[in-house]
């Protein structure tokens, strides 16, 4: 996957009471990346399932502290992948989830003005 030009990602964020907790706000930051895409893929390399065009990544975050959780679901919504993020400070050290984190899912932190450069070394 491509990394995309965060200058000019556009975000769509929303807010809403959590559903345990609804003196806390979520906030949802979502993007649509039309020209990306996925397909699972084993631990050999081997495709395992049709590539799926067009991705949208979500990030969640508890109003007032650092984003917790992603999700990456296609298009079509034959492919998804969600998570959990680690933060010190304002620099991204650990996520859950999947193999290796979605390229976009770090494309939507730096536009949120975290720093994921770390995180993308160790995954190259």
């Amino acid at each position: 996957m491509q990394a995309t030009n965060t200058n000019t990602m556009k975000i769509n964020t929303s807010e809403k009471p959590s559903f345990n907790r609804p003196e806390r706000i979520i906030m949802g930051h979502s993007v649509h990346f039309p020209y990306a895409g996925a397909n699972t893929v084993s631990q050999s390399g081997r495709a395992l399932s049709k590539w799926s065009q067009g991705l949208t990544v979500n990030v969640y975050q508890f109003k007032g502290s650092k984003p917790h959780s992603w999700e990456v679901y296609t298009d079509d919504e034959e492919q998804y992948a969600e998570g959990c993020l680690g933060f010190h400070e304002n620099t991204l050290e650990d996520y859950d989830g999947c193999f290796s984190l979605p390229i976009q899912v770090m494309d939507v932190l730096d536009a949120l003005g975290y720093d994921t450069q770390s995180m993308r070394e160790s995954l190259e």
